[in-house]
C-alpha cells in the first residue's frame, strides 16, 4: 500500500530534473541567476529557505572570507560551538536538546528518518526557517526539528533539536571554522527576525508582489503557494523558466517573494495564471 508521500513522489517531477532545465549560470547576485548565454532569471526558489536573503546576503562574503584567510577548513573545536549553543538555546527555548553536525544534509537525513518519512529534503512540518511564522501549517511543528539557516548549503551546519528530555542517541559533531562563524552570522538574522527586524522591511516588497502574481499564488509573508493543481506544476515551472523566472521546483516547499523585482519581470506570472488556471 502506497503512503500519501509515495503517492506524491509519483505524481512530483524530480526537483533536480526540473533545474536540470537551466542554462549554464555563471554568477548569482542578489535574487538573480545570470546565464552564459546572456539570459537573467530572477529567482522565486530560496532552495528551501537557503537564499531567503539572496544568493550572497550583505555580510556573508567577509565573514566566509575572513574564515578562509585564517584557514579554518577542518573540523576542529572553536569558540564558535559554545557561541552556537548559546544562540540556539535562545532562539528555541521549548526545545531542550539540541545537536550539532557536521551538515544540515546530514541532520534533515536523521531528522527524516527519525519521522519515518521518505524525503531528503526539508519539509515544513518537520523544519524551522526565516520567516517561519509566516508558514501555513496544518499541525504544529514536530517534537524533533532540524533548523534550515538561511545561507548556502555547503556554509551550513546541520542542527537537531529535540522537545524530549531524552532525545535519540545521536552524537555531536565537530564543525569546521568557516561554518561555524557562517552559521553564527545565520543564527544572528534568525534572532532578529523574532523581533521582525528584517520583515519589517520586507513587507511592502512582499505586498507589491500581489498585483503580478496574486493569482497564480496565495501569498502569507514571502511565501509563496502554488493555487494551480499539482498536476500542472511542471509546465508551469517550465513556463516560467522560459519566461526568465525561477519558480520552486518543489510543489511541495513554497516558492518566495524575491528582496527585489521591477514589474516588467513578473510580468508572465499573470500570463501564466491566465493559462493553467
Amino acid at each position: 500500500m502506497r503512503d500519501k508521500a509515495s503517492e506524491e513522489s509519483i505524481l512530483q517531477p524530480n526537483t533536480d530534473s526540473l533545474l536540470s532545465h537551466l542554462p549554464e549560470i555563471n554568477r548569482m547576485r542578489g535574487w538573480r541567476m545570470y546565464a552564459r548565454n546572456g539570459s537573467r532569471i530572477l529567482s522565486l526558489w530560496s532552495d528551501y529557505g537557503r537564499t531567503l536573503l539572496g544568493y550572497s546576503p550583505r555580510g556573508l562574503v567577509s565573514i566566509a572570507k575572513s574564515s578562509m584567510d585564517r584557514g579554518l577548513f577542518s573540523a576542529v573545536p572553536g569558540i564558535w560551538n559554545s557561541r552556537i549553543e548559546k544562540m540556539l538555546h535562545r532562539l528555541l527555548p521549548e526545545y531542550r536538546n539540541i545537536k550539532i553536525l557536521g551538515s544540515q544534509e546530514k541532520a534533515i537525513k536523521l531528522l527524516q528518518n527519525l519521522e519515518g518519512l521518505a524525503s531528503s529534503t526539508p519539509s515544513i512540518g518537520t523544519c524551522k526557517f526565516l520567516f517561519d511564522k509566516y508558514l501555513k501549517r496544518d499541525d504544529e511543528l514536530s517534537d524533533i526539528i532540524s533548523i534550515v539557516l538561511p545561507i548556502p548549503d555547503f556554509l551550513s551546519i546541520g542542527i537537531l533539536a529535540s522537545k524530549m528530555s531524552s532525545s535519540p542517541v545521536i552524537e555531536q559533531e565537530l564543525i569546521e571554522g568557516i561554518k561555524g562563524m557562517t552559521s553564527i552570522y545565520a543564527l544572528s538574522k534568525m534572532q532578529s527576525e523574532e523581533e521582525g527586524v528584517i520583515s519589517g522591511g520586507l513587507e511592502p516588497v512582499w505586498e507589491s508582489f500581489d498585483r503580478y502574481g496574486g493569482v497564480l499564488f496565495s501569498r502569507s509573508g514571502p511565501w509563496l503557494f502554488p493555487n494551480y493543481p499539482r498536476e500542472n506544476h511542471e509546465e508551469v515551472f517550465l513556463y516560467c523558466l522560459e519566461h526568465g523566472l525561477l519558480i520552486s521546483p518543489d510543489y511541495n516547499f513554497p516558492s518566495s517573494v524575491p528582496g527585489d523585482f521591477d514589474k516588467g519581470e513578473l510580468g508572465p506570472l499573470r500570463s501564466a495564471a491566465e493559462s493553467f488556471l
